[in-house]
């Protein structure tokens, strides 16, 4: 069986480091001792020890798409990924191995979260992707700018950021986590109609626990 491994940074600081990650596969080299590979940007850091069964020489990990907006590590086996290919090839995905694990990526791209549903095995996956903004990271990942679906002080203002600024995976945090706390978009205003649905989704969904979180306090005081 094989082994992953992850860092994510969700506050400013020093990029993910290639060392730590090389420390935690160390470990695991019992584990998968076929190959390893470790995919680093400055949030987010995925490594993986192979034992490879299925595709030998192809099945290298982590596997990126081009651009590096999506990255996935993989351990365990999709049982049905056969007829996942067979349905995403038909769709137009351009395969380049036989392995399992890039299932994960084309299927992602065709279908989003939605793809979970679609899976049948025992694995264990990890997924790095900027999501839902400018067409989400199948779009992205094919250099297709679109709008944003968001607007960010450093895009209205040249001398907060550089001229080529766009957002990353924590100010998509932040907007989503302080929206959700405080019912508004403290920094950040939804532009297109699937970004205010989505957010008004978060606040009515935080409401709704704050609500019943309320209501059992009442009913435990009593």
């Amino acid at each position: 069986m094989c082994g992953i491994a992850g860092i994510v940074r969700l506050r400013p600081g020093p990029a993910v480091g290639q060392e730590q990650l090389e420390r935690m596969l160390a470990t695991m080299l019992h584990r998968g001792p076929d190959d390893s590979g470790i995919f680093l940007t400055d949030e987010c850091g995925l490594g993986a020890r192979r034992l490879s069964i299925v595709d030998l020489t192809g099945g290298h990990q982590p596997m990126v798409t081009d651009g590096g907006h999506l990255a996935v590590v993989q351990n365990g086996e999709i049982y049905n990924y056969p007829a996942l290919r067979r349905d995403l090839t038909a769709a137009g995905c351009d395969f380049h191995t036989t392995c399992d694990t890039e299932v994960l990526l084309h299927a992602y791209r065709a279908w989003g979260l939605d793809m979970v549903g679609r899976l049948r095995g025992m694995i264990a996956f990890a997924l790095w992707y900027w999501e839902f903004d400018r067409g989400g990271p199948g779009r992205r990942s094919e250099g297709i700018r679109e709008y944003p679906d968001f607007l960010f002080p450093q895009m209205q203002n040249p001398d907060l950021a550089p001229k080529d600024w766009e957002p990353s995976f924590v100010d998509y945090l932040y907007l989503s986590f302080t929206n959700a706390t405080a019912f508004s978009p403290t920094d950040v205003m939804p532009l297109t109609h699937r970004a205010k649905a989505g957010m008004m989704v978060e606040s009515a969904i935080s409401a709704t626990t704050v609500l019943l979180a309320a209501a059992r306090a009442v009913n435990i005081l009593r």
